[in-house]
Order: C-alpha cells, then structure tokens, then sequence
C-alpha cells in the first residue's frame, strides 16, 4: 500500500482531533502584526479561542501573509524523510492567496510525485476536501485515483462555503466594503452574506437585518446553488459564534438530507479579513437531488 502524506494550509479550519487521526500536516499562513510581530496560523483550540479575544480589542488590525516556496520544501522534506512515497497538497484558492503558487513551486524541486491542488476553497469547505481525501486513502484508494477524484470534484463544484459577517470593521479594513457602507451596516446592525464563488473568489450575496433574517438569507441562497433534496455533509464553522453556525446546519437540515456534522472554529488568517462574530457553514454535495 502506497505511503501517502497530506498537507493542507491552515486555512482549511480542520478540527485538530481529524487533523491528528489521519497524519494531515499544515503549511501555516501567517498573521503579521502592525508593531511585527508574526505568528503562525494553527488549528490548536485554545490559541484560536485566545486570537478571537485578542483582534476584537486590537486597535489596528494583523495583516495575513502566505507561505513561502521555502516553508513548503521543508515540509516535503520532512515527509520525505519519514518515508512517505507522494504526497497530495490542498491549498486555499489561488483568488484569494499565493500559497498555491508557493507550494506548486516548491513541488519542482523534488523526484518525488506531489500533486497540488487549488481547491478554490477556503475555511472549513478547504478542510473537507481535505478530509475527502484522507478518507479516500483510508479506503484503500491509489494515489492516481485520489487525484482524479479529488480534481473532479473541484471542477464539478461538490464544496460550497457560505456565512455571514457580522462586524463591519474588518470588511472595511479589508476593503470589502466602504467606510459609508460600514458606518450603516453598523448602524442598522446588519449581516453581510459571502460565499466563494465557482472562480474561488469571496463574493458578498445579500445583506440582512438581524440573525434570522440572515438565516433565511444563508438558506436562500444555498436553494439556489444546491437542489432541494441532495444528501449533503456540513461542517458549521464559525468565529467565536458558534451557536449561530449549528443554526445554520439546522435550517439547512430542513431542506437536505445531511449525513454528517462537524463543528469547526475558524482560524486567525481567516478571521483577520472576516472578523468574530462570523458564522456559516462548509458543504460537501454527497448526492445530488435528480
């Protein structure tokens, strides 16, 4: 049986017990502050729990920074070394960072087949093709046949990430939206709907007044994109609201058959550009409704 590693950036969101369980390894993004200082991006609970704390009092918010070619030459390295025979690298779409073109660089400089993957995907969904793909292996799968798999799914679009923003700072500090539109975004304390479109880029969709509006506006627009009725997988993911993501699920859950959930906490690179107070929910189609 074939010795396969798999690495993810950090910002597919990966529960750090599923991170464990299948060997998965992260190549961190990182977030750099105003006065310098950096640190990794991590799917470690606490540190996460601790940096929603930290950027809702910060004056000024991080900036994010990709991995370099180098950073992700150590981790082939590494998997080299512990005897690891290919390797497949899922990156956070190429719309919205370098990593996968650092990673498809580095990949030139080694024998050794590695196949990098841009997704078009960020947050939780980037976590469970990533998931997908363990599982895949974990079955008995090749490699050859776990790429095929896993590109087929990219182009046929099985992995949706939809949720909503709640604190119009950090789309305005992000350039998402305008200081007018956020002082009464702010005001009328309204909730702006993103998703990643089919290009892997982030596209704002609706805006609603209040949670259950957003709820409604969250349900909407996946009726839209996935026919009632398909058998889907969740991941609710949110920053510091994830009560507000399990109710995200639940609505969903009136219209699709899921046949999983997993709860996941969105990570700082991610939550730098969307701020706490963010929830949604990532999609895999398992079945489409005929």
């Amino acid at each position: 049986m074939e010795k396969v590693k798999i690495i993810a950036d950090s910002t597919a969101d990966i529960p750090k017990s599923i991170a464990e369980k299948y060997k998965i390894s992260i190549a961190p993004l990182k977030v750099v502050w105003p006065d310098g200082r950096e640190e990794n991006d991590s799917w470690n609970p606490e540190e996460i729990e601790d940096f929603y704390k930290r950027i809702s009092e910060a004056e000024a918010l991080p900036k994010t920074s990709q991995p370099s070619p180098a950073d992700f030459e150590k981790l082939y390295e590494e998997a080299i070394k512990e005897g690891y025979e290919k390797i497949v690298v899922l990156c956070i779409s190429s719309k919205l960072s370098g990593t996968y073109n650092s990673s498809l660089l580095a990949s030139k400089s080694f024998d050794t087949p590695i196949h990098v993957v841009d997704t078009k995907l960020a947050s939780a969904a980037l976590g469970l093709i990533t998931i997908k793909t363990a599982e895949l292996f974990e079955k008995g799968f090749g490699y050859d046949e776990v790429i095929k798999i896993i590109d087929e799914d990219v182009e046929k679009r099985r992995f949706y990430a939809a949720f909503y923003v709640s604190n119009f700072d950090f789309l305005v500090k992000g350039g998402r939206v305008s200081k007018i539109q956020g002082f009464i975004g702010g005001m009328l304390k309204l909730k702006i709907g993103l998703i990643i479109d089919e290009e892997g880029g982030l596209t704002p969709f609706g805006k609603a007044r209040g949670s259950k509006k957003a709820l409604e506006m969250i349900k909407s627009k996946i009726n839209e994109l996935i026919p009632k009725g398909s058998k889907l997988r969740l991941m609710p993911v949110s920053a510091a609201a994830s009560k507000e993501a399990e109710e995200i699920a639940h609505v969903l859950s009136e219209d699709y058959s899921i046949a999983t959930m997993q709860t996941a906490l969105m990570g700082k690179v991610i939550t730098t550009h969307v701020g706490p107070g963010t929830a949604g929910t990532a999609i895999e189609v398992i079945e489409w409704s005929k």
